[in-house]
C-alpha cells in the first residue's frame, strides 16, 4: 500500500513522469520523507519526479521565522 500526500500517485506506473505543480506547497522535509517511503516499497522516483519553479517550497526554517512573526503581531491583530 502507497501514501500520497505530495507526490501524484502516478509515479507507482514506471512509465510515468511526474509534476509538483504551481501553486503547490511544498515542505521539502516532508516531500523527501515521502519519497524515501516510495523508494523502500520499489518504487523509482529518480528521474521522474519534477516540482515546478513556480511552486512553493517551504522549510522548517521558514515554518520557524512564520511562527516568530505571528507571535510579535499579539493575539488581537
Amino acid at each position: 500500500m502507497y501514501d500520497f500526500h505530495l507526490v501524484p500517485s502516478g509515479l507507482v506506473n514506471p512509465d510515468c513522469a511526474v509534476l509538483i505543480g504551481n501553486g503547490v506547497v511544498v515542505h521539502l522535509p516532508n516531500l523527501f520523507q515521502e519519497l524515501d517511503k516510495l523508494q523502500s516499497k520499489g518504487v523509482k522516483w529518480e528521474g521522474r519526479t519534477f516540482v515546478s519553479d513556480r511552486a512553493h517550497i517551504v522549510t522548517d526554517f521558514l515554518q520557524k521565522v512564520d511562527g516568530l512573526e505571528e507571535g510579535e503581531r499579539g493575539r488581537g491583530r
